[in-house]
């Protein structure tokens, strides 16, 4: 379990500290606004960052939806709304619209990175938002060489 005073917590905010904005996956919001027990820590510690205005977030509009196709979020009509208005309010995040630009990038992205199409919109994205890293969980983004991934499982030790 990852503590306050946890080398792996600390290891990623060092990284952190290293850069002004972030691109931030879908699933790091899923984490947060569900306090996932082994990764719930760490977002803790991006949203931090972006609530003292220390950290600039960006992601596709895409993480709405994935957000909210989150299946527990389909029971309850009142948990939806709450995960829609978290997202919504999240401090220093920029939510950026899909254009014909991104989907022409991401096609390419998609391809070279053998991704789904969603996730290489995500990626994009961060790119085409100047991020200096991408937040996320999922390994198959290590591929991706045109920005650095943070991955939160290397932060869990």
């Amino acid at each position: 379990m990852v503590t306050k005073s946890s080398p792996a917590k600390s290891g990623l905010e060092v990284k952190l500290k290293r850069v002004k904005k972030v691109g931030i996956d879908a699933m790091c919001f899923i984490y947060q606004f569900q306090a996932h027990l082994l990764f719930g820590s760490l977002t803790s510690i991006i949203f931090s960052r972006m609530e003292d205005k220390k950290l600039h977030g960006c992601t596709s509009v895409l993480s709405l939806a994935e957000i909210l196709s989150y299946p527990k979020l389909q029971l309850d009509r009142l948990s939806w709304e709450e995960e829609r208005r978290k997202f919504w309010q999240t401090p220093n995040l920029k939510v950026v619209d899909i254009d014909s630009k991104i989907c022409e990038a991401a096609s390419i992205l998609k391809v070279k990175y053998s991704l789904t199409l969603p996730d290489a919109i995500q990626v994009t994205t961060a790119i085409f938002s100047k991020a200096e890293g991408f937040v996320t969980n999922d390994e198959k983004f290590r591929r991706v060489k045109e920005l650095p991934v943070i991955l939160l499982g290397d932060y869990i030790k």
